[in-house]
């Protein structure tokens, strides 16, 4: 495969399956990609797992990685990859898919923003990590998922340790690089119009589509050819 690599980055609680069903429609459009385990949803994640450690895995890839990165976050993704290629020289473009896009200087947790649904969902851990209550989450996040690809999905959620939402990013990477966000309009987990938002005061590009929170899972062949457009569109130099 020649062209940009796809570095890909869940959602909390989610992990480098989350992309399972994306990457063979990439593998057919030929577009090389790249998943992650963000250390925070791990099984046994450390008692500072967060924002900081997650983004910093992040970047130690983009150092692994030859050629120009398209660097696309899903959900709490967004505010990783949006840490993670601050002055990256090989990121050429964000892609923000149903994803919080936060701004420096104000903390993240002062940012998010969910559904009324979304937040009647959340569930703590003992030890302080944060996930979805287990009937709740297919219709939040994979309501337009098929049946067996749900399933599948929920039973490998992991809580999450977020333990440094509070802090403020001192920069974020789509004021200096182009981004794209992929407007999920059926999304009931973050809520459309804060992705409108985004979309339209943040990014350089806005894409809509009648996705759920999870289009890698539920449309991951509509999702292959948006990224596929976009990294057709980043030059690589010879």
């Amino acid at each position: 495969m020649s062209g940009p690599t796809v570095v890909l980055v869940h959602g909390a609680g989610a992990g480098a399956w989350a992309w399972e069903l994306l990457g063979p429609e990439l593998d057919e459009l030929g577009v090389a990609h790249v998943e992650i385990d963000l250390p925070s949803s791990g099984s046994e994640p450390a008692a500072d797992a967060g924002v900081v450690g997650d983004a910093a895995a992040v970047r130690d890839l983009l150092d692994s990685v030859t050629g120009p990165v398209v660097l696309v976050g899903n959900s709490y993704g967004g505010v990783v990859i949006s840490a993670a290629a601050v002055d990256h020289p090989a990121v050429a473009r964000l892609v923000y898919v149903a994803a919080f896009m936060p701004e420096a200087g104000i903390p993240i947790m002062n940012q998010l923003a969910a559904t009324d649904e979304f937040m009647a969902a959340l569930t703590f851990t003992e030890d302080g990590r944060g996930g979805l209550d287990a009937d709740a989450v297919a219709g939040i996040v994979f309501q337009q998922a098929d049946a067996e690809t749900a399933r599948a999905a929920i039973a490998r959620l992991r809580p999450a340790r977020l333990s440094d939402m509070d802090i403020a990013l001192p920069a974020v990477a789509w004021t200096a690089i182009p981004s794209t966000y992929v407007v999920c309009t059926e999304d009931r987990s973050i809520p459309p119009s804060y992705q409108r938002q985004c979309a339209t005061e943040r990014a350089t590009v806005k894409i809509e589509a009648p996705f759920d929170h999870s289009p890698g899972g539920s449309h991951p062949s509509e999702l292959a050819a948006i990224l596929a457009a976009i990294t057709a569109e980043v030059t690589v130099a010879p």
